[in-house]
């Protein structure tokens, strides 16, 4: 299904299907991990920004493309970038992996059954450490 409110409002209102389990497709899932990934860049963006010497974020100016696209998709330049994020390692590295690791969860061809709910009513994967990531 997709994850926009006017869908997720439609199912859950009355006489249409309230009894309904709300699922999402792979593609809407690994947008909401793009999505949390791109704002964990954009807070780094924005603090390298306000530092005195702009040496750092002139190197890190253009790494949105390098994060986001898949690793088999990037040019020379955009692995060049996401190397020198690695070696860096850090909170945008860490959100990276996360969302690497969450496409090869959904990629892997013989991937279990997900319960309804996860484990202690909790209906939410969440990465504490990562505000964008929750």
């Amino acid at each position: 299904m997709d994850l926009g409110p006017a869908y997720l409002k439609s199912v859950k209102a009355d006489g249409h299907a309230p009894q309904a389990i709300v699922c999402a497709d792979p593609f809407h899932l690994v947008c909401l991990v793009g999505d949390a990934l791109d704002e964990v860049r954009r807070e780094l963006w924005n603090q390298l920004r306000r530092l005195p010497d702009d040496r750092w974020a002139k190197d890190f100016k253009g790494a949105r493309w390098a994060l986001l696209k898949n690793p088999e998709d990037l040019n020379a330049n955009q692995a060049a970038q996401l190397k020198r994020l690695r070696r860096n390692r850090g909170g945008i590295w860490r959100a990276y992996e996360m969302k690497e690791q969450f496409r090869a969860i959904l990629a892997w061809p013989h991937r279990p059954q997900a319960p309804a709910r996860a484990s202690g009513g909790n209906d939410t994967l969440t990465w504490p450490h990562l505000e964008p990531f929750r």
